[in-house]
This record gives structure tokens, C-alpha cells and sequence, in this order.
């Protein structure tokens, strides 16, 4: 770029810019100070004030950790959604107005939070360690990036892979020995959606057509059984948190409305997704939607006609619940090592093997249906596939078991490591900025959370990393010529460290 020359003066001999980070962290020192005043005033309500300080600890260091000017907050969304689902906990509680000891019905609803946020706590500063170098970029580097991109080829990118989704959506289905493969493979609708999104917020151009997209986006996902609307709602926000250099008041306040809207949104799913899930798979209790969208929609504006003030409280009551998953892990503690022997590594292994051996090698490898461990190591009778659902102690709960209180940080602590190696892997692919940070952001955000089953999470980063490798080679070099108004690179990926870098 021609800026670097100049940027090179500024490089200190350890690599960093002087005052990046300072610079580039006082947007999130901002939301730090704003949600320490809320945190302040919360603790003088809650039943756990030991809990809450330990969180908001945790939750500074993911901010100053992951929440980067100029880079994808993908990462950062990570790390918060698995801190949600553990002080999600201790909301809960609180809005019942009931112990844990009540809401759970056991005596280690407090460790399980405390587990979880030592767990994260480490996962932080591990992956600070793999991510200790990486690439700054300018917003004039990014503008660059976005200028040479062709919108309306992107545009077509999208309506192509939106017709395509739905054919490769029913063949993963079918496919049974491929059908993780070939759910990765749809991702490229989502990169081609984050890309519009960078694009919106870079140019500014076609802003009527891309928002309409995602309008569209928005209101389709009430059709499909997995509520993919709320997937338009965090892409935004990965995005946009993207390019947030200054967290002023008066911005905040403007966004009250919207941040209301989507709360009372989330509130009215959580208390009409069971009915209106029922509804359109017609009882089957199979996750796929059997009616036509006219129905679905006819029953969505019903269930919306019905909502009162005590649906409100159940909705609001359900999505606590919902937002933590800590509750599962509780109830491991109560029965392992008391009524249950710790697994001493067993969990892990079954885990790798289901993931890393082909169904080919072994045709009799099943298929994987979490409740059935949560049922076992529990003792909660909890619904499998044969109910059309499936729930999952989550990976914390796995090492848990294998390892007990100490052993099980490291397992969790080698599942942070892949990711940031994963995410690595990708931010460090050669094709334009803002393709590469669609790509990550795409891939990281289906690996799983807090909630994850080991499987889940070790065959996201296989299935991912796999499909990455023949995309690179296939796909990419070719969306990427096609996009861009200059000629690509002919090197696809690069490992060299760049000479304009900083430290997390």
C-alpha cells in the first residue's frame, strides 16, 4: 500500500505500533466502564455479588483481548456467547428470585458458574497466546479492499448460493455419511451475506438492495425450524462492532429502541418457539418445517395476536433459561465421582475417534445423539433424536467427567488453542481483506459454544477446516477474481508473520 513506508517508521522493534494499543482499545474501555456502573448497582440486588465480580472480570479481559479496530469481532463474539451461557446462570436465579439451589434442584449450581468462568478465563489467555502477531489494517486499507470489490457480482454470488442453499440443505440430509461436509458447504451463502455487510458499512453504496437483503434474510429465517433469523441479527453485529471507534453516550442512547426491539423480539420467540416449532413440522417432531410458508407465516402472525403480558413473563422466563447452560453441568457434579466414576480420558477419545474415523472404516459408527450421554451422566431423562431434538451436557461437562475439577482446563484450554489456530489458519488466507474476513467469520461462527458437545466442536473444526482446504484450491481463487476489479494474487495462503503487527 502506499502508506507503508510511513507505517514502517512507527514500527518499535518489538513489532507493535506505539499507542495501537491504547488506541485501539478505547472503544472497549468505553463499554468497560459503562457495564462496571451496571454491574456496580447490580450487585447490591443479586444473590451471588462474588459471582458477578468474578464475571465482569472475565468479561474485561475478553473485550481487551478480542474486541480489535479494523478486525473481524468474530472472535470476540465467541468468547461472549459461551460467557453469556455462563452468567446467564446467575441471571437467572436472580429473576426467579430463587437460590440455586431451588432453580436447579442441586447443591453445585455456584461451581458449575465458577468452573465455566475459569474455564473461559483460560481459554483468553491461551488464545492471546496464538493470536500474539497478527496483521493490523487500516481503515484505508480496508476502504481499498472494499473499492475493488464488484457489489453487484457479490449481489449474484448471493442469489445463487440463496438458490442452491435449500438443494444442498435436503442432500446433507439425505447423504447420511456426508452430511456434516455438506452443511459446511453452505456456508457460502453466510460469507456472501457477512461480505454485503462489510460492504454496507465500508461504501455505503446499493444500501437500499443490501438492506433489503437482509430484511428478506431476517423474515425467512422465521421459516425455517432453527430460527435463523437471529443469524441476520449477529452477523450485523459482528460487523459492526468491527468498526466502532468511539462508544459515545448520545450513540448509545439512539440505540435504546433498536436494542428494546430485539430484546422484546427474543423474549416473544423464547415464549412461542415450542407451539409454533410444533405447528410446522405437523407433530412429526422431526427439525424440519413441513408446511408451506404462507402457514408458517398465518400461524407466526397468530401466536403474535395471543401475546400478553403472561406470555411476556414466560418468554422472559424461558429466555434466561435458555441463555445459560450451566444447569447441565451442575447436575454432572452432583453424580461424578459421587455415584459415577470420573472417565479418566474415555469421553475425549470416543469423541476424537467419532470425529477423525471415516462411516466407511466403520459402517457401524452411528450416529451421534448427545442426549443419550446427558441422560447417563445427569440422570435426567432427557429427549434424543427419536423426539426431534437433541441436547448436550457441553464440552466443559465432558471434561468434567474424564478429568474431574482440575484436569478437565486442559482439554478445554486445547479446544481454545484449535480454534485460534483455526481462526489463524484462515484470517492468513491471500485472497481480498474483506473476503478473507467474511471466510472467518463464516466458519468460526459454527464451531459451537459453551452448550457444544466435544464432538460438535472437534467435527466443526475438522469438517470446516477440510472443506477450507478444497475450497482454497477450488472455489475462492475463482469468487475472488470474480469479485474483485484487479487481478488476484497467485498465492493462495501465506504463514510469514507481516512486518506491520501487534500483540493482543
Amino acid at each position: 500500500m502506499n502508506n507503508d513506508r510511513s507505517l514502517k517508521s512507527l514500527i518499535t522493534p518489538g513489532g507493535a505500533v506505539p499507542g495501537a494499543g491504547t488506541a485501539r482499545n478505547a472503544h472497549a474501555n468505553a463499554v468497560i466502564w459503562y457495564f462496571g456502573i451496571l454491574t456496580a448497582v447490580y450487585i447490591i440486588f443479586t444473590q451471588y455479588p462474588l459471582l458477578l465480580v468474578i464475571g465482569f472480570v472475565v468479561f474485561v479481559m475478553i473485550l481487551r483481548s478480542f474486541w480489535k479496530l479494523y478486525q473481524p469481532s468474530v472472535l470476540l463474539f465467541w468468547f461472549l456467547y459461551q460467557w453469556f451461557q455462563v452468567m446467564g446462570a446467575v441471571w437467572f436465579a436472580d429473576l426467579r428470585e430463587l437460590p440455586f439451589t431451588r432453580v436447579y434442584r442441586s447443591p453445585n449450581g455456584e461451581t458449575a458458574v465458577l468452573l465455566g468462568f475459569i474455564g473461559i478465563f483460560l481459554q483468553v489467555i491461551f488464545m492471546r497466546m496464538i493470536l500474539a502477531k497478527q496483521r493490523i489494517y487500516t481503515l484505508e486499507e480496508l476502504k481499498d479492499s472494499a473499492l475493488k470489490i464488484n457489489i453487484n457480482r457479490v449481489i449474484v454470488l448471493y442469489i445463487i448460493a440463496a438458490v442452491l442453499f435449500p438443494v444442498t440443505y435436503k442432500l446433507a440430509l439425505n447423504v447420511e455419511a456426508l452430511t456434516q461436509v455438506i452443511l459446511v458447504f453452505t456456508k457460502l451463502k453466510q460469507i456472501f451475506t457477512i461480505l454485503l455487510v462489510f460492504l454496507l458499512f465500508l461504501r455505503g453504496e446499493k444500501k437500499s438492495l443490501i438492506v433489503m437483503i437482509l430484511l428478506v434474510e431476517f423474515l425467512s429465517g422465521f421459516l425455517t425450524y432453527f430460527s435463523t433469523f437471529k443469524d441476520v441479527i449477529i452477523i450485523s453485529l459482528i460487523c459492526y462492532l468491527s468498526f466502532i471507534r468511539k462508544v459515545k453516550t448520545a450513540t448509545v442512547l439512539k440505540l435504546l429502541p433498536l436494542i428494546g426491539f430485539l430484546f422484546v423480539l427474543m423474549v416473544f420467540w423464547s415464549a412461542i418457539k415450542g407451539k409454533y416449532r410444533m405447528y410446522v413440522n405437523e407433530g412429526t417432531r422431526t427439525q424440519q418445517v413441513q408446511v408451506g410458508s404462507t402457514d408458517a407465516f398465518k400461524k407466526l402472525f397468530e401466536l403474535v395476536s395471543t401475546f400478553n403480558a403472561s406470555s411476556f413473563q414466560a418468554g422472559l422466563y424461558g429466555l434466561t433459561y435458555r441463555i445459560q447452560y450451566t444447569f447441565f453441568l451442575a447436575k454432572v457434579l452432583d453424580r461424578i465421582p459421587n455415584v459415577s466414576s470420573h472417565e479418566d480420558g474415555d469421553l475425549i477419545l470416543d469423541a476424537v475417534g467419532f470425529v477423525l474415523v471415516p462411516r466407511f472404516l466403520d459402517p457401524d459408527k452411528g450416529v451421534h445423539d448427545a442426549s443419550v450421554k446427558t441422560s447417563k451422566y445427569t440422570g435426567l431423562r432427557i429427549a434424543g433424536l427419536s423426539k426431534g431434538t437433541s441436547m448436550s451436557i457441553g464440552y466443559f461437562g465432558d471434561a468434567y467427567i474424564d478429568f474431574g475439577y482440575y484436569g478437565m482446563m486442559i482439554p478445554i484450554v486445547v479446544i481454545a488453542l484449535l480454534v485460534g489456530l483455526y481462526y489463524r489458519f484462515l484470517i492468513n488466507l491471500k485472497f481480498n481483506i474483506l473476503l478473507v474476513y467474511s471466510i472467518a467469520s463464516a466458519f468460526i461462527m459454527s464451531i459451537g459454544f459453551f452448550e457444544s458437545d466435544t464432538v460438535i466442536i472437534l467435527g466443526g473444526l475438522k469438517n470446516g477446516f477440510i472443506v477450507n482446504l478444497l475450497l482454497i484450491y477450488t472455489i475462492y481463487p475463482w469468487v475472488n477474481r470474480y469479485i474483485t476489479t484487479t487481478p488476484a494474487n497467485k498465492r493462495i495462503y501465506h504463514s510469514s508473520v507481516p512486518q506491520l503487527t501487534t500483540s493482543l
